[in-house]
């Protein structure tokens, strides 16, 4: 059983999967987490559960802390979950205090993972899996139907009218529901998206800025320009020439 505290982003890039269960759980950050076709946005309180064998993918990850977590179910106490042999991912929040008592227990199961200390964890890991039974998200919201379709990069990246249309939604409507879901606006995650996609092909095509603009959604290659340096520091080209290995 291993219990660490993770900071900056300390995620492997690429799909895989683990021949143990595994979850995250966040004190601080965003992440989007690419699963069985589904995405999973996580934010601080939350945690994302991952069974043995199931593959998944980071999507996005941006000033990520808090707890990640690997064990076989036969090192519980209590093996006896079905989250454990489950063939999803399971994302499960906690709010208020539970989530100020979750932070803490995190903290002192990566203390006691350091101490190899097997009991406390034992118990530790058997109590979170206890208060996610039952309670874990297992349907799809308008926010997670949203996040599917915005980080959806087969296709140019549209604007907020333009989802709202796909699912049935006013704007304002999808405003509101995004944003208690994920602290974040519609925008925010459209900007997101764009950006992360505008990466892959900077790094990993040889496509010219005008096509990788309208790739990303904006006609205007000027305003992708800045678009692209706001949000980086940097000019696309600048970005491109500076090599795979900047973030």
């Amino acid at each position: 059983m291993d219990v660490r505290v993770i900071e900056n982003n300390d995620f492997a890039k690429g799909r895989q999967s683990h021949p143990f269960c595994s979850f995250v759980y966040l004190t601080a950050g965003d992440l989007v987490v690419e699963s069985a076709s589904r995405l999973y946005q996580c934010s601080a309180g939350h945690i994302l559960f991952v069974p043995q064998g199931v593959s998944y993918s980071i999507r996005h990850a941006n000033g990520v802390q808090g707890v990640e977590a690997g064990f076989l179910p036969e090192q519980l106490r209590d093996a006896s979950f079905p989250i454990l042999y489950g063939k999803t991912a399971v994302q499960h929040a906690f709010w208020f205090q539970d989530a100020a008592f979750i932070g803490a227990l995190m903290a002192r199961l990566a203390e006691a993972s350091a101490e190899n200390r097997l009991r406390l964890l034992q118990s530790g890991i058997d109590l979170i899996l206890c208060m996610m039974k039952g309670n874990a998200d297992g349907v799809e919201s308008l926010s997670d139907r949203f996040l599917q379709l915005v980080f959806d990069h087969s296709g140019p990246i549209a604007g907020v009218s333009d989802y709202a249309a796909k699912l049935g939604v006013s704007s304002g409507y999808l405003n509101k529901a995004v944003r208690t879901k994920t602290f974040k606006s519609p925008v925010d995650w459209i900007e997101i998206s764009r950006l992360n996609k505008a990466k892959d092909l900077l790094r990993g095509s040889r496509q010219s800025m005008a096509e990788i603009s309208r790739a990303v959604g904006i006609d205007d290659q000027s305003y992708f320009a800045r678009f692209f340096k706001k949000l980086t520091g940097q000019t696309p080209r600048e970005y491109r020439e500076g090599g795979s290995s900047r973030d």
